[in-house]
């Protein structure tokens, strides 16, 4: 497996180029969401990873508007495009650019935010067809559903096995109301936020030329996970070691991860975790189950229970009428009939049935079958997707 990162100093290419690591990746910062180099920069580090005979892939992963598109397709042809062996790009509309006007530069679609299954991730490989260098999956995609979904990609596949997790990204800027300071051009802002819903606290907020990131609180570890993933066929592991600022530090871990890739063995693994400056999780590798709240997350109130179930509010004309959805069978309740209705919030409205219509506004007298539209005799502060009960028989 082939080790990718990132580089912003000649030093750090020289470290890179010793420990083995056979392609750099360049964040140019008009093009690149956290920020990134300038032109004379990048310039010079993409002819010095050449002649240390690294590959060098420039990264362009930033959602562009339409009024940014022709700056930046201008900001792009200013960069020695010749050098580069690949153009990593999250724009669909970027994507189609570099393919129709650049027929000689290769694509690595990063598809971590766009497709999650087979059938859209060799969507987007076949209207790029021939023009693909690798792509790049998502870290939500699981492990059983990685070792189903590699094999079936005839192209080299690259994920990111350590590093900061985005959890949201946004083409606006949407720290710089909220702190009312003006940022300069170039400038990022970091502050941390905290969930309203939840205990969580700590996430970093980044605020760029390009929009605002949102990372999770840990970094993603899959290094343990090395031996199962060559397994599965993953071609590319890239490791993300821009949030570690000692440099000496960085450099040590290269040095350590790139012997972890040439010869795995877990106790070095584990040591290294130990020694990684953040906390780290295995994000949704070993199973994703982020749709495991949704029951919870439901209005238990809208969920129907019990016979006397009769149907669910789908319309409210103000004074005139009820629409209803009839759930209930070949079963017609007596005027006088004495109904409830459960609103979303947990209201119990108690009522009478003084009319029964069908859509053509003519009276109901034989049993409503059920999905039919029932129209009733309206009710005050009743709200679409209230719940209809039948409570008790007339008189009673």
């Amino acid at each position: 497996m082939q080790l990718t990162s990132y580089a912003h100093s000649i030093e750090e290419i020289d470290q890179l180029a010793t420990v083995g690591v056979g392609e750099i990746i360049l964040s140019y910062g008009p093009l690149s969401r956290g920020g990134g180099l300038d032109l004379a920069t990048v310039n010079l580090l993409a002819q010095y990873a050449c002649q240390r005979e690294l590959a060098v892939s420039l990264e362009w992963d930033i959602l562009v508007t339409e009024q940014q598109f022709a700056e930046s397709c201008q900001q792009f042809a200013q960069l020695p495009l010749e050098l580069f062996v690949g153009i990593r790009v999250s724009d669909f509309g970027v994507m189609q650019f570099i393919y129709q006007q650049h027929p000689s530069l290769k694509l690595i679609p990063i598809l971590e935010g766009s497709c999650h299954n087979l059938p859209a991730i060799l969507s987007v490989l076949e209207l790029l067809a021939g023009r693909v260098k690798r792509v790049v999956l998502s870290i939500e995609i699981s492990s059983g559903e990685l070792e189903q979904i590699i094999p079936e990609i005839d192209l080299p596949v690259e994920l990111l096995l350590l590093g900061p997790i985005p959890l949201y990204y946004s083409p606006r800027q949407l720290l710089t109301p909220l702190i009312k300071q003006e940022r300069s051009c170039g400038e990022l802002i970091q502050l941390f936020a905290t969930s309203q819903e939840g205990p969580h606290h700590g996430f970093p907020l980044v605020e760029s030329d390009h929009g605002t990131l949102i990372y999770n609180t840990r970094h993603l570890w899959l290094l343990n996970a090395l031996p199962r993933l060559e397994q599965m066929g993953l071609t590319v592991g890239r490791v993300d070691l821009r949030a570690v600022k000692d440099h000496q530090q960085k450099g040590g871990m290269w040095q350590e991860i790139a012997a972890l890739f040439n010869q795995f063995e877990e106790s070095k693994a584990i040591n290294l975790k130990d020694a990684y400056p953040f906390n780290t999780i295995h994000g949704f590798f070993r199973a994703n189950k982020s749709d495991v709240l949704f029951p919870k997350l439901k209005n238990h109130r809208l969920t129907p229970i019990g016979e006397n179930y009769l149907g669910e509010v789908v319309d409210v004309i103000k004074g005139e009428l009820l629409a209803v959805v009839w759930r209930r069978n070949g079963f017609l309740p007596p005027l006088e009939s004495s109904l409830y209705l459960l609103t979303p919030e947990g209201k119990k409205i108690n009522f009478r049935l003084k009319w029964c219509r069908d859509t053509q506004n003519e009276p109901i007298e034989t049993p409503i079958q059920k999905d039919e539209i029932v129209l009733i005799n309206p009710i005050k502060r009743v709200s679409v997707k209230s719940q209809l009960y039948l409570s008790c028989q007339p008189g009673e």
